[in-house]
């Protein structure tokens, strides 16, 4: 397949780029979205050893001089070269040098068409651009026989300008060796860099007092129904050698869409098999469809010989229309692009899809990267069925098996101020080492309702370098705002999810009042409410060092808390989770009730499991450590857990930690009288 890509290649960039890269966009146009203005564009940040590779959308294919002008702007704030490569159809390639904000030379695939000088002049070029070191280890053949640096650069540079092959590839190859640039990072496209994982993403809009026209295609965002997108780049557990799809929703407003084309790109060395590949159209009100039957829709069976030879595979929907939506506010269209696949005996792949309007010059819609995992159930929980064909349960248990995210949790009694206090110090403790990044945290608030409806929620974006030092920091935590939920997303900015997290959610309480009395008394007075607590991170090196978290002071600081809190239960797992409580409109299991046979909402339980009554008696987790309230600890004999596991007591309970992580199953056999079994 011929190659078509762009790129730019800065040498020895800064600790942290971030700054002066966007102040270099800032000067062309562009700068992260605030508020509801829509992102135009991203940048993938890619480090090398010694050159940051920067894959811009807008500039995927072709240089719009987009990257020229970022090239010379940060070669002079850096003191430092820059290389701007292309390959247009595997044949043609530049290769331009800048350096201190000036384009000082370079190589196309013309051989004759070169800028600057030839021979001992461009030797000079390049000594001052890739200083007296570094050029001195430039390559060179043994047969050269060439000791001196500018004798090896010009026989270097003659062999290259000559060309190394017959395709582009190879001719550009050439000069990236000369400016000891890795060729893979110049022929390297802007989707591979996106699905990269620890590659930093930044989107891009027009800078505040330019109106930009709304994109005809955007990626839109919905946690509850497609969950696995919030993990990457930790990867997403599926079924070993089972049937598995995915959808990425996309909104498409304001307008209507005429044959769509659909690329994928998927990592073949997983073993994973591309089956379908489907289209459908949803008329939709901010962002929720309103009917299940799509205005048209698409499909592609892929054929098994294309999908296992193949990693990119493309698909025109020649014909398919989206009409416009309908005029009215929030009215819009809702596109669902599915993707069935095989899943391997085991194995792990990478898949980025992308999708673009037909006869459009606008760079494709890069949607969200997702890495996925074929994994067995090694541990099958007591409360889970293993017949159990509902995928939704037995979806839960493979993600209890697939450590993707660090999570720890905690539910206390709500005894007011003293308790947010204590929290407050928590979550501070845990964010202080992000405060030194470049990261952004969302943050999203609701009130107790005031009738019978919950307050609207709010939501705002603060950098994570100012959170702690903000007014609003102190009242998040003040007992008067009567928050019921508070929850906050640590990521960095344009990024399509967050890395870490935080909530603390109060149990529900309804009025008193009219129909509400019964409600509010089968939910618990006021008195008897509880406060849940979680914190949480994606489980992947490169997410864990953008985030400056050490896994281990973490873990020790929250066990440290849990024992002074007091709580009624309180875990630590690692497991494919974001933990999230009841909110006013949705109720909210565990993963580990969510694995579990029990019919919750048939059983009336749904919306009573932040009760004191159930806390003090069944678990709602089971892990490898843990603390149970005195009064749950007092239902199960805890000295039968000493042979595999630590029993420590403290002032209000029991802490239990497994001595090997593998006993987990005994564990919870022992722990058979405080489980969701006996109900």
């Amino acid at each position: 397949m011929p190659l078509t890509t762009a790129s730019l290649h800065i040498l020895q960039p800064p600790d942290d780029p971030i700054p002066a890269l966007l102040d270099s966009y800032r000067a062309l146009g562009f700068a992260p979205p605030r508020n509801n203005t829509i992102a135009a564009r991203e940048a993938v940040l890619a480090h090398g050893s010694s050159f940051l590779s920067i894959y811009d959308s807008a500039c995927a294919q072709t240089d719009d001089g987009t990257l020229r002008a970022l090239a010379a702007s940060i070669s002079a704030a850096w003191h430092t070269c820059a290389f701007v490569t292309t390959v247009q159809d595997s044949q043609d390639f530049e290769f331009i040098l800048f350096h201190l904000g000036r384009q000082v030379d370079s190589a196309v695939s013309d051989p004759d068409d070169l800028s600057a000088a030839r021979g001992a002049a461009q030797a000079d070029i390049w000594r001052a651009a890739l200083g007296a070191a570094r050029f001195a280890r430039l390559p060179h053949r043994a047969s050269d026989g060439q000791a001196d640096p500018v004798a090896r650069f010009i026989a270097v540079a003659d062999a290259a300008r000559r060309g190394a092959g017959a395709v582009a590839e190879d001719r550009l190859g050439a000069w990236c060796r000369l400016a000891q640039l890795p060729a893979r990072a110049a022929l390297r496209g802007f989707i591979d860099a996106a699905a990269s994982p620890g590659n930093r993403r930044l989107a891009l809009a027009p800078r505040a007092g330019v109106r930009p026209g709304r994109p005809p295609l955007l990626p839109h965002r919905c946690d509850e129904d497609y969950p696995y997108h919030r993990f990457f780049p930790a990867a997403w557990p599926t079924e070993a050698g089972a049937d598995a799809s995915f959808v990425w929703p996309v909104l498409c407003r304001d307008r209507g869409l005429k044959n769509p084309r659909v690329a994928v790109h998927i990592d073949q060395t997983g073993g994973f098999v591309l089956r379908h590949v489907g289209l459908a159209a949803h008329a939709a009100q901010h962002g929720r469809i309103v009917s299940a039957t799509p205005l048209t829709s698409f499909g592609h069976a892929v054929p098994l010989a294309a999908a296992r030879r193949e990693a990119d595979l493309a698909f025109d929907a020649h014909s398919w229309t989206v009409p416009e939506p309908p005029p009215g506010k929030g009215s819009e269209t809702l596109l669902l692009l599915r993707i069935d696949l095989r899943a391997p005996a085991a194995g792990e792949a990478m898949m980025t899809p992308t999708l673009r309007e037909a006869g459009t010059d606008a760079p494709p819609l890069v949607l969200p990267t997702l890495r996925i995992a074929a994994k067995g159930a090694g541990w099958m929980p007591i409360v889970a069925d293993p017949l159990d064909e509902n995928p939704l349960r037995r979806q839960a248990v493979l993600r209890l098996n697939a450590p993707a995210a660090l999570t720890h949790a905690a539910i206390l009694p709500d005894t007011g101020q003293d308790v947010r206090h204590s929290v407050r110090g928590l979550i501070e403790a845990w964010l202080l080492p992000m405060t030194d990044t470049s990261l952004v945290a969302s943050i999203r608030t609701r009130k107790h309702p005031a009738g019978d409806t919950g307050g609207a929620a709010k939501s705002h974006s603060v950098p994570v370098a100012e959170l702690l030092q903000g007014k609003l920091w102190p009242k998040l935590f003040e007992a008067p705002r009567d928050l019921q939920s508070l929850q906050i997303e640590i990521g960095d900015p344009g990024a399509p999810h967050g890395l870490a997290g935080f909530c603390m959610q109060t149990s529900l309480r309804y009025p008193e009042t009219g129909a509400g009395k019964g409600v509010a008394r089968q939910m618990g007075a006021a008195e008897n409410g509880t406060i849940a607590v979680a914190l949480w991170a994606i489980a992947d090196e490169a997410a864990l060092r953008m985030l400056r978290l050490d896994v281990v002071a973490a873990r020790a600081a929250f066990a440290s808390w849990v024992r002074a809190a007091s709580p009624l239960q309180a875990w630590m797992a690692d497991c494919t989770w974001i933990p999230v409580f009841d909110h006013y409109e949705s109720y909210a299991m565990t993963l580990y009730e969510a694995a579990s046979a029990v019919d919750w909402i048939g059983r009336g339980l749904a919306g009573t499991l932040c009760d004191h009554a159930w806390l003090r008696r069944r678990l709602r987790f089971v892990a490898p450590h843990m603390w149970l309230g005195w009064e749950l600890a007092g239902l199960v004999d805890t000295s039968r857990l000493t042979p595999i596991a630590d029993v420590t007591a403290y002032a209000d309970g029991v802490e239990i930690e497994l001595r090997r992580p593998r006993d987990l199953p005994r564990l919870e056999r022992m722990l058979v009288p405080i489980l969701p079994l006996h109900l």
